[in-house]
């Protein structure tokens, strides 16, 4: 690990070409991502939470469906549900 206290000229030359690659990985990693995002890449996690799921909650919730039952039935857990059923 590189010290933040220590300048870089003063670091022995092992950890000096250490700090050179960690950031020819980071240009290239981020070059890497800009490529990826122009050819329409989405990157993090999918939504469990979208429109039509919203809708069919709220739909089996005012149909009178307990909540235990639309989490079995839609297999999401009980927090989402309740975060779909305070939505607008």
């Amino acid at each position: 690990m590189v010290s933040h206290l220590m300048p870089q000229s003063a670091l022995p030359q092992p950890m000096k070409a250490r700090v050179l690659d960690q950031g020819e990985r980071r240009e290239r990693q981020m070059d890497g991502i800009a490529k990826a995002k122009a050819r329409g890449v989405k990157f993090g996690r999918k939504l469990a939470l979208t429109p039509e799921r919203i809708a069919q909650i709220k739909t089996l919730r005012e149909a009178g469906t307990a909540v235990p039952e639309i989490i079995r039935q839609t297999g999401l857990r009980k927090a989402s549900i309740y975060r779909a059923l305070g939505s607008r």
